[in-house]
């Protein structure tokens, strides 16, 4: 449905197939604006948990805030991501790998944006974009985005085959799998099983990321179809859970809710964006309540498991743990926001699969 120019290569004004729909009862007006809804809530996290105490703190609140007020609308977007592609990149190297992945995919997008701003007509500088030059900047850049987390979670995993990340008695994986293990599993398990599931962490974690890491490198270059983007968003995000729930001192709740939102290039945008949408049916009523419930659930469970931590338990007061800003009132907010994300995360990636599954017969009768 969607035209090219042949004087520029661009998408036409070719209306998308999602003003079709009545906006007025959804929440995203396109796959464009339903990602800034997910990075806003992302930085918004971030943001809030910093205190927003400089100038540039407040400017980045003001534009983050801005650019989901208004469904995406790039110029706002796009000093948004600039500001905090800059807030990320500013502390090299003395910053966490993640904010590097972050700066690089929001990058993608800036840069997409941008020249779609750029090719308007008369050559000269549009300060808005037509429906299908939305919906043609967002598959661009999620056309770089998706190598880009391919080849960060495949560094990962590749990075994992050493000596060290093997041997349960060094490795990061035991203590996180310990931490997970005791506090939400019944203390009636017997050691001897507690103790061979913590030795078996680390394999099991560097064959997981390995898994989804050939998942989602599969998904990236077209290969099997949208069986490997949910297969690689599926694992990935199973990963993020296990790290949102893991209790102090090792929390790094935030970086599940960063890759929640970046796995969201793997959605088709028209699917993405039905996901981000309100409910337009009872049966979707009942899924979104179904999700708000998991997210005060598992938000429940990690409290309970904080409070009840012994000393790695000061945390949720601020004084430990690699992400404690994240907690208040005895909660780890990074946790319901996780649960959230993913839930429009595989909402669109399933409904990716269904469109396609769809159009499969279309595309044969005709």
């Amino acid at each position: 449905t969607r035209q090219s120019s042949s004087a520029t290569g661009n998408p036409a004004t070719t209306p998308s197939p999602l003003t079709t729909y009545d906006k007025r009862r959804h929440m995203a007006r396109d796959g464009l604006a339903a990602f800034s809804l997910l990075w806003a809530a992302q930085q918004a996290l971030i943001l809030f948990y910093t205190g927003i105490a400089s100038p540039f703190d407040r400017l980045q609140a003001l534009l983050v805030a801005a650019s989901a007020l208004s469904s995406g609308w790039p110029p706002v977007l796009c000093a948004a991501l600039a500001v905090r592609i800059y807030a990320n990149c500013e502390p090299w190297p003395n910053a966490w790998e993640s904010h590097f992945w972050c700066a690089q995919t929001d990058a993608a997008l800036l840069l997409s944006l941008v020249a779609q701003l750029l090719s308007g007509s008369g050559g000269g500088l549009s300060i808005s974009l037509s429906n299908a030059q939305r919906s043609f900047a967002l598959r661009d850049a999620n056309r770089v985005v998706r190598w880009q987390l391919a080849f960060f979670y495949s560094s990962a995993a590749l990075f994992k085959l050493n000596s060290s990340f093997l041997d349960h008695r060094y490795s990061c994986a035991s203590p996180y799998v310990a931490q997970l293990l005791t506090a939400y599993l019944p203390d009636t398990l017997s050691l001897p099983l507690l103790a061979s599931l913590v030795a078996a962490a680390p394999c099991t974690v560097a064959l997981g990321e390995s898994v989804l890491s050939l998942a989602l490198l599969a998904a990236a270059a077209g290969v099997g179809g949208r069986g490997t983007a949910v297969a690689g968003v599926c694992l990935a995000l199973l990963l993020h859970f296990g790290i949102a729930l893991t209790p102090p001192p090792n929390n790094v709740g935030a970086f599940s809710v960063l890759m929640a939102c970046r796995l969201a290039a793997f959605a088709p945008p028209e699917a993405l964006a039905r996901a981000a949408s309100l409910p337009r049916s009872a049966s979707e009523a009942v899924s979104a309540a179904s999700l708000t419930s998991l997210a005060a659930a598992a938000a429940a469970a990690a409290a309970a498991a904080t409070s009840s931590g012994g000393d790695g338990s000061g945390a949720a007061a601020g004084e430990v743990g690699q992400m404690s800003i994240m907690f208040a009132a005895g909660v780890d907010w990074s946790v319901p926001t996780f649960v959230l994300l993913a839930g429009v995360v595989l909402r669109g990636v399933a409904g990716g699969v269904a469109s396609a599954a769809a159009a499969s017969p279309l595309a044969a009768a005709a």
